[in-house]
């Protein structure tokens, strides 16, 4: 199973303040004992990628800091060592598209040859791994192209909310056509521009704070020689992040079953039901 956790910060610049202020809580999420980091963030026009095993992988908030975006995934695969791939690593980047997707259990193999029978030769050609998480990421972003928008630089927020949706009722249907009992999933993706999570039975958490006052980072940066703190505040950015996590988390509120939630660049939110 995979657990992520995505940030959203309207000013760039102070992602990674938003991140330190949200690093405890997250990493008692991720649990970076073992396993694969993903992490992936905007840079310009750039989807920017770090896979690496969690033995490898360091400080992750010191590689938040190198993060000038207002998006940010990461995510851990519980996973031994041996089996670490770059390539099944997630989030997963396909153009100006980020994504992360976390199923309870396995696909079952007539549902993984249904979702690939319908997806475009092309992205087919693209696929790199045998994961489940890339499957939906691709089905994902096959909905986008039924709907012509795959190409699309700027998208509409309600495009993406609504490949997202296309996605959940593919999972949902295909259980209650098999009469199989229902696995559990949640997802997060961004194009850079809007931010979108939903989630279909699994625990999804979401926090929004309007400014840091004051930012744990800068504030310790501001130390003077005598180790006096100098107290600084960031007032004017709106920060929302997500969490698929079990356990409640300090500040985070739980996301309602079959929600999609979508965050616009100003931190705007809005939802729809699948």
């Amino acid at each position: 199973m995979v657990k992520f956790s995505a940030v959203f910060c309207s000013d760039a610049t102070h992602l990674s303040c938003a991140f330190s202020h949200l690093s405890g809580r997250v990493e008692k999420h991720l649990g970076l004992t073992g396993g694969s980091l993903g992490l992936g963030y905007f840079s310009g026009d750039d989807v920017l990628l770090v896979r690496r095993p969690l033995y490898q992988s360091g400080s992750l908030e010191s590689l938040v800091s190198r993060a000038v975006s207002n998006h940010l995934i990461v995510a851990v695969e519980d996973k031994p060592p041996s089996g670490f791939k770059i390539e099944s690593t997630p989030p997963f980047r396909y153009r100006n598209f980020l994504g992360v997707f976390s199923v309870s259990e396995r696909l079952p193999d007539p549902m993984v040859t249904e979702i690939m029978s319908d997806l475009p030769a092309f992205l087919q050609r693209d696929m790199r791994s045998d994961s489940d998480a890339e499957l939906l990421f691709y089905l994902f972003l096959a909905c986008l192209f039924d709907m012509g928008r795959l190409q699309s630089q700027s998208l509409r927020i309600n495009f993406i909310m609504e490949g997202l949706r296309s996605v959940l009722g593919v999972f949902q249907r295909f259980f209650e056509r098999e009469g199989a009992q229902r696995l559990k999933l949640c997802a997060c993706v961004t194009n850079g521009q809007h931010m979108v999570a939903g989630t279909l039975g699994f625990p999804l958490q979401m926090l929004t704070l309007n400014g840091l006052d004051p930012c744990p980072r800068c504030s310790d940066q501001r130390r003077t020689p005598w180790m006096d703190e100098r107290r600084v505040s960031h007032l004017h950015c709106s920060i929302v992040s997500f969490v698929n996590a079990q356990e409640p988390l300090e500040g985070f509120v739980k996301v309602r079953d079959r929600d999609i939630i979508g965050v616009d660049p100003q931190g705007g939110i809005v939802s729809i039901e699948i």
